[in-house]
């Protein structure tokens, strides 16, 4: 072991910060297909109530504002950005401002040589059409990967989880990568290489034998920055950590550094998002009509926490 390793280990925080009790699971709105109809992220506005959205892979360089229902829609376009595979959206901070944080790091093949990351001011009204503030360019430092799990800590850091899918010898650990708040807000449009940040063993952790129990789907940081969500396509997990302190400790103990949430599970349930005053935390599908004849629309339910 390298002492480089040793100490990061050494550093490592303490697993704490876990929501006491989760709730039952509730809907509580849903979106418009037409519109949406492969919603693969969602963010909480902090100042106003209302949320965001992004579609999937092919639904350009577009985000959508909604109520806290899901409704009453406005669509507006970030000029300055190309995205090849939008998967997950982040509210964070960006220098004095708030901004949107559009995901392109989806790679189903495991081929990009860079993935990207669009910064959008956050603002009381959006006109139309918006400009990026800054498109982040960003390289794996041991090859590419695919991931729809990304999310801005409270202190500016940004963090992505890659998505691992089931092999013929099971699946394999998570990775966590981290762009420091400073890389964030550089000048230049250099490729920046994120930085390793520790392994989560999912499926140890799930416990699932339903393999697409064991795949991260999307993820939040909690608005106190102490703990986070990880979503798969069957439950949540919640860890008690918080990621700006350190690479992530392994081996953490149920209860103590981790909860499983129970959901239940949606056609391809892709978002998940706290809610701004730590109260809860709402999931949604990736809805697509033609596999989901059963389902009408796209939903978005809430997951409460009890706190003392």
């Amino acid at each position: 072991m390298t002492f480089l390793v040793l100490a990061a280990l050494l550093a490592a925080p303490a697993w704490a910060g876990l929501c006491p009790g989760w709730g039952e699971a509730r809907q509580v709105g849903e979106l418009a297909a037409e519109a949406i109809p492969e919603a693969s992220g969602l963010a909480v506005s902090k100042a106003w109530a209302r949320l965001y959205h992004i579609n999937d892979s092919g639904g350009g360089p577009w985000f959508f504002v909604t109520d806290m229902r899901g409704t009453g829609r406005g669509k507006v376009f970030v000029e300055g950005f190309f995205p090849w595979d939008t998967e997950e959206l982040a509210l964070g901070p960006c220098g004095k401002a708030t901004c949107l944080f559009i995901g392109d790091i989806g790679d189903n093949a495991v081929r990009r040589s860079e993935v990207a990351v669009a910064l959008v001011r956050e603002r009381k009204e959006f006109p139309a059409r918006v400009p990026a503030l800054k498109v982040l360019r960003l390289r794996y430092p041991d090859g590419s990967h695919n991931a729809e799990a990304m999310a801005v800590h409270p202190k500016g850091d940004l963090f992505i989880v890659t998505k691992e899918t089931p092999r013929k010898k099971g699946t394999r650990p998570a990775k966590v990568f981290r762009l420091a708040k400073a890389k964030v807000m550089s000048k230049g449009d250099a490729v920046l290489e994120l930085e390793p940040w520790g392994e989560l063993d999912v499926p140890a952790f799930t416990g699932s034998k339903d393999k697409f129990g064991r795949i991260v789907t999307s993820m939040d940081i909690a608005p106190d920055g102490k703990s986070f969500l990880l979503l798969t396509y069957r439950d949540a997990l919640e860890f008690g950590l918080d990621l700006s302190e350190g690479p992530v400790p392994a081996e953490p103990a149920e209860g103590k550094g981790f909860v499983r949430v129970p959901l239940k599970p949606l056609v391809q349930q892709e978002t998940v998002v706290y809610l701004p005053d730590g109260s809860g935390f709402l999931y949604g599908t990736e809805f697509v009509p033609n596999r989901a004849p059963e389902q009408k629309a796209p939903e978005l339910f809430l997951v409460p926490c009890s706190r003392p």
